[in-house]
């Protein structure tokens, strides 16, 4: 099956989502209290980079390294951002108040060895957020009635 493009407008829905359960979840906390792990990062352009723009403890995590290498240098200079190349079973980190997993799963055989991995590094309190393309939101719908 072959995979549907997003454009600008894709990326800022799924960011906006992703501000909004976090504000949600940690109404009274700033920004730069939290710590955010971001698992198939990519190149950090869809959300870790924003995120640590908007304040948050990023940490990005990837294992394709020229993916990693790209998201070093785009976010170059962004001290509240960084990045690893390597498993999520692999990190060595202290716990997240908040672990990503957006657009990842639905290209695993067993997505359920990557999640499990990925709450492991959750703290007691922390939360995950996980998205999956559906085919029906609204950059679908609005894309179909461009056409």
């Amino acid at each position: 099956m072959e995979s549907k493009h997003e454009n600008l407008w894709g990326y800022m829905k799924r960011l906006r989502f992703v501000q909004q359960v976090i504000a949600e979840s940690f109404p009274h906390r700033p920004a730069d209290s939290l710590r955010v792990l971001d698992v198939g990062c990519g190149n950090g352009s869809e959300l870790a980079l924003p995120l640590a723009r908007l304040g948050f403890q990023v940490t990005g995590i990837d294992i394709h390294a020229p993916s990693i290498e790209h998201a070093r240098q785009l976010g170059a200079g962004v001290t509240n951002l960084s990045y690893v190349c390597g498993p999520v079973e692999e990190l060595k980190s202290p716990p997240y108040d908040i672990v990503i997993l957006s657009e990842d799963l639905e290209h695993l055989r067993e997505p359920r060895v990557l999640l499990s991995a990925a709450v492991a590094h959750l703290n007691k309190n922390g939360i995950i957020i996980v998205t999956v393309p559906n085919g029906y939101g609204e950059f679908e719908m609005d894309s179909w009635l461009f056409r």
